[in-house]
């Protein structure tokens, strides 16, 4: 397996690893399309590479197959639903929800969410004022996000009276 290693964003540089990783393994057993963490030590994560993949966007753009296309935005909503539920309990949120933040397999069509250090632990007891900024943009980004999916969908059921339909 070829794994991929990235540095921890700046912003956060302050994480406890063991508290993340924790949150992050239990996060992936509800939701294994998360990205396959190995470790992380130093602020350094290592994770399984993704091959023969296109970001969610272009796969939703360039899907032809209305049935294809439906199931990968079910893959999303999935997804996205399962983050909600988590951070609701523990705090433990995805800052950078993206369809460029989602690989899907050109094979299977299945997606992998990636950049697993977006995900930040907050501490709902001891919240900032940037911490409810932070997550106040990214609630925005997953309703914008979620609008787009949904309007991508809506545009492939529009009818072409140009096409032949049996």
């Amino acid at each position: 397996m070829k794994l991929y290693t990235k540095k921890f964003k700046n912003w956060h540089l302050d994480v406890n690893e063991k508290d993340w990783i924790s949150h992050y393994n239990a996060l992936r057993k509800i939701e294994p399309r998360l990205v396959n963490v190995k470790s992380m030590n130093n602020k350094i994560i290592t994770m399984k590479h993704i091959d023969n993949s296109q970001t969610l966007e272009v796969a939703m753009t360039e899907c032809k197959e209305q049935e294809t296309l439906m199931h990968l935005a079910s893959q999303f909503f999935s997804v996205v639903s399962n983050l909600i539920s988590y951070y609701k309990k523990h705090y433990f949120v995805y800052t950078d929800l993206t369809l460029d933040n989602f690989l899907c397999d050109n094979d299977t069509k299945n997606i992998t969410l990636i950049d697993p250090d977006s995900f930040v632990l907050f501490d709902k007891n001891n919240l900032t004022g940037h911490d409810d900024l932070i997550l106040h943009k990214t609630a925005r980004a997953f309703e914008m996000f979620t609008h787009e999916v949904i309007h991508k969908v809506g545009q492939s059921m529009i009818f072409d009276p140009r096409e032949k339909h049996e």
